[in-house]
């Protein structure tokens, strides 16, 4: 075991949610976990350029806690899922945590298995039978959805182009050497498109396709808007980011 055990810890991708929950948490103890997928490069080189090393070698008052012990590469699927993720993310969390860890799953995305309500539930019971300690294992955004979640970082003045820099992309471009931009046409860059453009920050330039709207993953997206594999409200907020309707 660690030698210290933080009251809670948020698992921390650098991404667009755990940015977010972290402010809105009163900013906790923060995890990455490194897991061997295939956007470990690119996500590393946003937190860099978001935060800087020091922050990443565990200095100063913000410091990132890096969690090694997982290479999931050969679990990882096509669509860059890893089964059972939140729970080995879980895990590595009550490992850090003295009685609480935070996962970011929001409101109109926690019908997948290890983002419901029962599964934070069922994993917290199991965390504290291992662990041997009482163990809170959550999400801090069951009752928003992303829209919300950005609508809140702007009411607290807090800087949109920090949303805009953060990483959430399943497939980067690498564009010379070591650089990586957001592909803007996979379902991770599309939830981050629709929440941005529905709260009015500009996202021109920032991916690496041209025209986020007109991309495969936007049609996909209205497609299934249209045929009703949303509820209402992602359904009406679908639409009206990427064909105004």
């Amino acid at each position: 075991m660690p030698n210290k055990l933080y009251d809670a810890v948020l698992l921390y991708s650098g991404g667009l949610d755990s940015l977010i929950a972290w402010e809105y948490l009163g900013r906790p103890q923060r995890l990455y976990v490194r897991m061997g997928h295939k956007y470990v490069s690119a996500e590393r080189q946003a937190l860099v350029r978001s935060w800087g090393n020091p922050v990443l070698q565990g200095k100063g008052d913000d410091a990132i806690q890096i969690e090694w012990a997982f290479d999931l590469a050969d679990w990882e699927l096509p669509d860059a899922k890893i089964p059972a993720r939140n729970m080995i993310l879980g895990i590595a969390g009550a490992r850090r945590a003295q009685s609480k860890v935070w996962l970011v799953a929001q409101r109109g995305e926690m019908c997948v298995p290890d983002k419901t309500r029962g599964f934070f539930v069922e994993a917290s019971r199991m965390l504290s039978r291992l662990f041997e300690r009482p163990i809170a294992f959550d999400t801090p955004f069951a009752d928003m959805d992303k829209t919300e979640m950005v609508a809140w970082w702007l009411s607290k003045g807090l800087d949109a182009g920090r949303l805009v820099e953060s990483w959430s992309c399943y497939h980067p471009v690498q564009e010379g050497q070591s650089k990586f931009v957001e592909c803007g046409n996979c379902p991770a860059c599309m939830r981050k498109f629709i929440a941005l453009e529905l709260n009015g920050i500009c996202q021109v330039g920032h991916y690496a396709t041209a025209n986020p709207r007109r991309s495969d993953a936007a049609l996909t997206y209205v497609r299934r808007a249209r045929e009703g594999d949303f509820d209402a409200r992602r359904t009406r907020r679908t639409l009206k980011a990427l064909v105004g309707e």
